[in-house]
């Protein structure tokens, strides 16, 4: 368990001191305590105790009197007599701390007696190392960057919400860091969801939303699963993190009903923290029911991997809905990204701008749905594939883009003719096994142009694909999810998919219809 002491002459211009001194009283050869650090406060991470003591220089200006009585009254709540004391406040909030020291001269008799009061603000902090099992269940504070180390389990109750501050006082914003061989366990419901988000919505509430985020961080979960290259690579947003390895079904815990919220605070120039970060993140663990909302960078953005995500949705972040990069290898179905106005691309996909391989990126997703912002934005497409990334895009309902739906670029000089097909079915194979499938099942509602491809040879094969073309037919927008009208799509392709789900689009009436209804930030503002 950690701990985080308050020096008081630091945070003088936050706590209150006052003294009670009579300058005519006189003790013989004892010194009286000095005001400005008379005490010390140690907070109990993620509990309302603090551990009270004199400081140093208050043990060390007793003199050769006859003796010094300490005594503390803990906002009224209890007391203590001793040099030390420990309390558990009965609330958050603002409390008082007085200690009083008398002090006993040479004769015995004569007593001078001072106090000092602190004025605190109690909460139930969480900040530092995990190197143990952490259990949260209510509300917390984060004010600094939470390290669950190898071999903790941080476990999150539902309905627990987490209030982050914008930064921990040395300029780094506050983060969950969950290292390679840590644990998080953050499972909610649709009734009590877990929420991470930034102070300010507890505290001002006025004030939402934040249009943009970057009010604090972020969470970033890191595995062992294998990324391109193999080896291991340090994640982004944060220093000295290493994620990778050679274990596909590695499991870091479990993501379920979580909002994450205003967050995307960079910790250096450019390098600002996505909603959620998996990086290296195997099968093993689940991340279902989950969303990004005014986030400042990406919403999900993947790092290698081969986790699978179920129902999560990004809302109006500064970026990209579903980043994908570094060789991730795994599969997303029932997905949803709202662009908002100042949003980038529903998805940006990257491989490795390199000869393609085995180990690059290979995303495969069915059943999204992506509503655009027609803003005029320079990031004009839906869905942004480059530098070699393979992919499989099926049952995919893209909705007022500004221009493009999907996007093939030639970074790496591969991407020739055949590598992006239009197919009713995958391909069985190319040279490498890799390719990107649009499925010309996916429906088109008011997208200029469905799909780009800039071949190697300079043309555009795109441009003669096949896809559902239904503008202004959906009935899908920004506030309704739901089509008016079910389109049929294919079948899912992937055994860990929901083979049922053969129809276009994220949801589907009598399916899976209220499925982001009741805990997430688009169900607040649009229902």
């Amino acid at each position: 368990m950690n701990s985080k002491k308050i020096i008081l002459s630091i945070f003088a211009s936050v706590f209150l001191f006052t003294s009670c001194e009579d300058d005519s009283e006189t003790v013989d050869n004892t010194t009286l305590p000095p005001s400005a650090q008379a005490f010390n406060a140690e907070h109990v991470m993620g509990t309302l105790t603090y551990n009270f003591s004199i400081s140093d220089s208050q043990a060390a200006s007793v003199g050769t009197g006859t003796g010094v009585a300490y005594s503390w009254d803990f906002n009224g709540e209890a007391t203590a007599v001793a040099a030390s004391g420990s309390h558990t406040f009965s609330s958050r909030g603002l409390k008082t701390v007085t200690l009083t020291v008398t002090t006993t001269g040479l004769d015995g008799t004569t007593t001078l007696t001072d106090s000092y009061s602190m004025d605190m603000n109690v909460e139930r902090s969480l900040y530092g190392d995990v190197t143990s099992d952490l259990d949260l269940d209510g509300d917390y504070v984060l004010s600094g960057q939470l390290q669950v180390k190898d071999g903790a389990t941080l476990t999150i109750a539902a309905g627990s919400n987490i209030y982050a501050l914008s930064d921990d006082g040395n300029g780094n914003a506050p983060a969950i860091v969950v290292w390679q061989g840590g644990m998080i366990e953050a499972v909610g419901t649709a009734s009590a969801p877990i929420i991470m988000t930034s102070i300010i919505a507890r505290d001002e509430p006025d004030r939402l939303p934040i249009v943009g985020g970057r009010a604090w961080g972020g969470l970033i979960v890191c595995g062992y699963a294998p990324i391109q290259g193999g080896g291991t690579r340090t994640v982004e947003g944060v220093a000295s993190v290493p994620y990778g390895g050679t274990d596909a079904a590695d499991d870091s815990g479990t993501l379920r009903y979580v909002s994450v919220r205003y967050g995307g605070r960079a910790i250096a120039p450019d390098n600002e923290i996505n909603g959620i970060t998996l990086a290296g993140v195997g099968t093993g663990t689940e991340v279902s029911y989950c969303e990004v909302a005014y986030n400042f960078d990406d919403g999900f953005e993947m790092f290698g991997g081969t986790v699978d995500l179920r129902y999560c949705m990004v809302y109006k972040v500064g970026d990209d809905g579903f980043d994908t990069d570094t060789g991730y290898q795994g599969t997303g179905q029932f997905l949803v990204v709202v662009r908002g106005a100042t949003s980038n691309r529903g998805h940006e996909m990257d491989g490795r701008n390199s000869s393609q391989a085995a180990d690059d990126s290979f995303p495969k997703f069915s059943n999204v749905t992506i509503v655009g912002n027609n803003s005029g934005s320079s990031e004009d497409e839906s869905l942004r594939l480059r530098e070699g990334t393979a992919g499989q895009f099926q049952n995919y309902m893209l909705v007022n883009q500004q221009r493009r739906g999907f996007r093939a670029t030639n970074e790496d000089g591969n991407l020739d003719g055949t590598f992006v097909v239009n197919g009713s079915t995958p391909p069985s194979d190319d040279a490498d096994g890799r390719y990107i499938w649009l499925d010309p099942l996916n429906v088109m509602d008011d997208v200029p142009e469905p799909a780009t491809v800039a071949a190697t040879d300079g043309t555009d094969p795109g441009a003669s694909f096949t896809f559902n073309v239904q503008d202004g037919n959906t009935g899908v927008t920004e506030a309704n999810l739901l089509p008016t009208t079910e389109f049929t799509g294919s079948t899912p392709t992937e055994a860990s998919m929901d083979a049922s789900a053969t129809f276009v689009g994220a949801l589907k009436a009598g399916f899976n219809d209220d499925a982001f209804d009741g805990w997430t930030v688009w169900s607040e503002e649009s229902q």
